[in-house]
């Protein structure tokens, strides 16, 4: 599925990027850990970074080790990233998480199939929650996450009206024959 796909990539990337560039996402603070913020243009830019003038980075806290960028802060961009990595991998597993539920039929609404479908795919994919990544970390992983769901079921939607379109014609074409 290349829209699915597509969208597995726009989702890892951009949590990177809302890290990176934002204090908050949709009402969820997650620049308590004290991150700068940069502008995309920065991120995008971040080899340049020995050339900017006043750059200047505070230290930031990750679980409980503080990363400090005294000298260099150009090194916000190697080392400041932990968070920002941390944040793309449970992204990326909850996708996946979420389109396995989407998987139980190829093209059956998922709001259609009875919640316990699969029990054990039910309790694989609550089993895979970490403590490395805190409540807004969570939420805002889980936000990013969940729009496959919805991508998965337009597609399921689409490919069901244009098989029941097919199906109309064809049966059309039978009774006009038969006729």
């Amino acid at each position: 599925m290349l829209f699915v796909g597509l969208y597995v990539g726009v989702a890892t990337i951009g949590i990177f990027v809302i890290w990176y560039t934002q204090s908050s996402f949709l009402g969820i603070d997650h620049g308590k850990d004290g991150h700068s913020l940069v502008s995309y243009n920065q991120l995008a830019n971040w080899d340049h970074c020995s050339s900017w003038e006043n750059f200047t980075v505070s230290p930031s806290i990750v679980g409980n080790k503080t990363f400090m960028f005294g000298d260099n802060p150009c090194n916000y961009f190697e080392g400041g990233k932990v968070k920002a990595k941390t944040l793309s991998l449970p992204t990326l597993v909850a996708i996946e998480m979420f389109n396995s539920l989407n998987a139980l039929s190829e093209d059956q609404s998922l709001l259609t199939l009875p919640r316990w479908a699969n029990p054990w795919l039910v309790v694989a994919n609550t089993s895979h929650f970490s403590a490395s990544v805190n409540r807004s970390g969570w939420l805002l992983v889980l936000i990013l996450a969940f729009p496959v769901i919805i991508v998965d079921e337009i597609l399921k939607f689409t490919w069901r009206t244009l098989n029941n379109l097919r199906a109309s014609d064809m049966k059309k074409t039978l009774k006009t024959k038969i006729e």
